[in-house]
């Protein structure tokens, strides 16, 4: 597993994590640093998103489905408070 600081460049392991900071970002910002964290990226990306969805998820899985060349996404909110 590699961990990746936001502008950090990816690398052929077999799991990459990393934090865009981008919960509070506008969505155009939101979605460019998504992009940038997929870049390189092969196969699936697993987003997290906040259990309230705050911030831009649908700019961010919008950036993040041709970024890794993926025409469909999924997502899968929990709400935990929800059960």
């Amino acid at each position: 597993m590699v961990i990746l600081l936001p502008g950090a460049q990816a690398s052929s392991a077999s799991l990459t994590v990393s934090d865009t900071e981008s919960r509070d970002l506008s969505a155009g910002d939101a979605a460019a640093a998504v992009a940038l964290a997929c870049r390189g990226l092969a196969g699936g990306v697993f987003k997290k998103v906040d259990s309230t969805l705050r911030g831009q998820v649908g700019a961010e899985l919008g950036a993040a489905r041709p970024a890794v060349g993926r025409s469909t996404g999924l997502l899968a909110a929990s709400l935990t408070s929800r059960g």
